[in-house]
């Protein structure tokens, strides 16, 4: 179990840092400033908050098997996969949800230029094959 739990705050980390730099090019093409300071909130907030309120908890309560302490962890890390789902789908309710990115900002950022993805994608793999 400590190993999925600390295996599950390097993916926040690592979710929360894509999430830096995808809003990062969202604000490049013109969303604005302010998606980008929530989403450099979310990860000064969300990595420190994530291991003091559930995983140092939880290692804590593997050590000395409390149980208001596994209370702690579970409740908390509850709160976590929430926010996990809602980052996943990252409804437009704050800042029309483009401050994370999930996957209603992809369809509104990538809807738009699906035509110009699929015929760059097919330009560099006719290319590709050219070459070889």
């Amino acid at each position: 179990m400590q190993y999925f739990a600390f295996a599950s705050l390097l993916g926040l980390v690592l979710c929360l840092f894509w999430n830096i730099i995808a809003v990062t090019a969202a604000w490049i093409k013109g969303e604005g400033v302010k998606i980008w300071f929530l989403a450099i909130i979310y990860f000064i907030s969300g990595v420190p908050g994530a291991y003091v309120l559930w995983y140092r908890p939880l290692y804590r309560a593997m050590r000395t098997e409390s149980a208001l302490k596994f209370g702690w962890f579970f409740l908390f890390y509850l709160l976590h996969i929430c926010f996990c789902v809602y980052s996943a789908v990252a409804p437009p309710v704050i800042f029309k949800g483009k401050s994370l990115t999930g996957i209603l900002p992809t369809i509104d950022v990538i809807g738009n230029s699906v035509i110009d993805v699929v015929s760059l994608r097919y330009m560099l793999s006719s290319s590709s094959i050219k070459c070889a």
